[in-house]
């Protein structure tokens, strides 16, 4: 601004390069504005920016992210934080949710002003306010829904028209949002939400454990939603706080905790998880273990035993003092002695059956499995189902819970009368409460 306050020089008037300068000034500052108003508008969710003022480079989270440096904004680069009216951003120094930290409640267009420094932002947590049934996150009344829900959003990134539902919708078509008008959804904790691309449950179907901004990256697809499961369950941790766990815990392995020392949301394993992010407890959020004596877990960074691994055999209260590190674990093998897990056989689940009528060889479920390949029973060999009281299953046609898919709540003599196929099933998904 001081080339405008002394823009007078010995009765000289004013360069023109001076005032093209000044222009390209407000030029900058009206674009920082814009950017700033973009944020806001934005539906939830914290931006990170790489310049000050909010602009340069920028990318939103919806959700927590424990280290940035596998994001495309990355790790260090950020100098400016743009937060939607009613969210909180906690910005950590370090991957991991370590180091120094700052709580920002509104735009921050300079972090240089904070106890971060520049460039300092290595993880980050996400908090927005869940919406009211009709509201969108871009405006109206915020509300705590008290028992389980999913909220469907007509645009993306949680905008538009919205829809709050706590339970089963057979035909969206009778409900205010309408069918095929979804394009992101909201999920309550501990809860799993299941879309269907037909009515009455039918059709491709993709199952969320937690929001997705963006339904066009699912199998179901964007503004294809018709009918939608709602299953929400709540086990107690060790610890006695409330943890988002469906299904029945077993009774010896390993158990993932949130939060060190034992604390937080957690789920027990009994056998091999490839990807956890397949689970209900996710990938790369482990801060604390407990295995059962007799058993030993081996920890491992990437999905499918690879990368960086630990074994252990006790509980740890810290992870980041392991080779494998905090909030990084994203595949497990669990191995416990025959004396400690008794029967290999769960006693409720799914079981599948090699022939109709619930004959010929057999194998029980009570967890999902992304790949029945690498089970006794093997993919595409099930002819009929049987399920325990209490319990809910889908079946896919591909692995990774993909293709066409049947939800169970009782037993089935012939899969050929279903959606799914007879000896067509690649992978499952168990619900039990």
């Amino acid at each position: 601004m001081d080339m405008l306050l002394h823009r007078h020089r010995a009765g000289n008037r004013t360069p023109c390069s001076v005032w093209l300068r000044a222009g390209l000034l407000g030029i900058g500052i009206l674009s920082t504005s814009l950017a700033s108003t973009a944020a806001q508008a934005q539906g939830g969710g914290i931006t990170l920016f790489t310049g000050r003022y909010l602009s340069g480079e920028s990318q939103t989270f919806f959700r927590d992210e424990p280290d940035l440096r596998y994001t495309r904004i990355g790790a260090g680069t950020t100098k400016s934080v743009g937060v939607t009216k009613g969210c909180e951003a906690t910005l950590y120094e370090f991957p991991g949710y370590q180091g120094n930290f700052v709580r920002i409640r509104g735009n921050d267009n300079n972090l240089d002003n904070t106890i971060l420094r520049q460039n300092s932002v290595g993880s980050i947590k996400v908090s927005c306010p869940v919406p009211s049934s009709g509201s969108s996150m871009g405006g109206g009344t915020e509300q705590t829904v008290s028992r389980g829900w999913v909220t469907l959003f007509s645009d993306r990134r949680f905008t538009g028209k919205s829809e709050t539902f706590q339970g089963d919708v057979p035909d969206l078509n009778r409900t205010r949002l309408g069918a095929r008008s979804a394009s992101s959804l909201r999920v309550a904790e501990g809860c799993t939400a299941i879309l269907f691309e037909y009515q009455d449950y039918k059709g491709r179907s993709t199952l969320f454990r937690e929001q997705d901004g963006d339904l066009g990256n699912s199998s179901v697809g964007d503004n294809s939603a018709s009918s939608l499961r709602l299953y929400c369950g709540k086990e107690h941790s060790q610890d006695g706080s409330d943890g988002p766990i469906l299904g029945q815990r077993p009774r010896y392995g390993a158990t993932l905790f949130r939060d060190r020392s034992l604390g937080g949301p957690s789920e027990t394993f009994d056998q091999d998880v490839p990807d956890l992010s397949t689970t209900v407890f996710g990938a790369r959020r482990a801060s604390s273990i407990d295995v059962t004596p007799g058993c030993a877990a081996t920890l491992y960074e990437f999905p499918f035993f690879r990368g960086r691994s630990v074994t252990v055999r006790a509980r740890d209260n810290n992870l980041g003092n392991t080779a494998v590190g905090e909030d990084t674990v994203s595949s497990l093998q669990v191995r416990c002695a025959s004396s400690v897990a008794g029967p290999a056989a769960p006693s409720r689940g799914i079981t599948l059956y090699r022939d109709r009528s619930l004959r010929g060889p057999s194998q029980i479920f009570d967890r999902d499995v992304p790949d029945l390949s690498v089970t006794a029973i093997g993919a595409r060999t099930a002819s009929s189902v049987a399920i325990s009281p209490g319990c809910v299953a889908i079946l896919f046609e591909q692995p990774g819970y993909q293709g066409r898919s049947t939800t169970f709540k009782d037993r089935d003599n012939n899969l050929a009368n279903t959606e799914v196929g007879e000896d067509q099933a690649s992978s499952l998904r168990i619900i039990c409460n």
